[in-house]
């Protein structure tokens, strides 16, 4: 593991060893401290989703995202939309093509507009065809909710499964 220095008035950040399948480097970070910018957030999203058909299941962490719980056991938080292209390719995913037939394990990857990925989570049930998501909501809660009941727009998503 790698510590940055802790300078007065800055975050406490440290960075691991993340690497694909074949062995690359995967760029991240881990906060260490739930700003009151993070906290804000958090709250606000709880409100807004208490009344809605989701299960929060744990406590805020800093220390890990969506796609540090998607690809990185929730170990570190991976930022940049190109390093989950490298990991898909790297890690040998495959699209799944028809949405019928997306099962318990595949991934969720959400695209923006610009087609930047901008969620990922774990598909855990199918409730009559709608995947059920377990997924993580930014430094927030991990969330059990349908493919589209979150923050994220599900407009655009894709499911891959590993294929090795």
């Amino acid at each position: 593991m790698t510590k940055k220095i802790l300078i007065p008035g800055q975050r406490y950040q440290t960075e691991i060893i993340t690497q694909t399948r074949k062995g690359t480097d995967i760029s991240n970070v881990q906060e260490h401290d739930l700003t009151p910018f993070y906290l804000n957030i958090v709250k606000e999203i709880d409100r807004k989703y208490a009344q809605t058909n989701v299960t929060f299941v744990n406590n805020p962490s800093p220390i890990y995202n969506c796609h540090g719980f998607t690809f990185a056991s929730r170990r570190t938080m991976i930022w940049d939309s190109k390093e989950i292209s490298k990991i898909l390719s790297e890690d040998d995913y495959k699209i799944v093509e028809n949405e019928n037939d997306v099962q318990v394990g595949d991934i969720i990857i959400y695209f923006g507009e610009k087609g930047d990925v901008e969620h990922s989570g774990l598909v855990i049930d199918k409730k009559k065809n709608f995947p059920l998501i377990l997924s993580k909501w930014g430094t927030g809660r991990e969330v059990v909710h349908l493919f589209n009941n979150c923050p994220y727009d599900s407009a655009n998503v894709r499911y891959y499964r590993i294929s090795k």
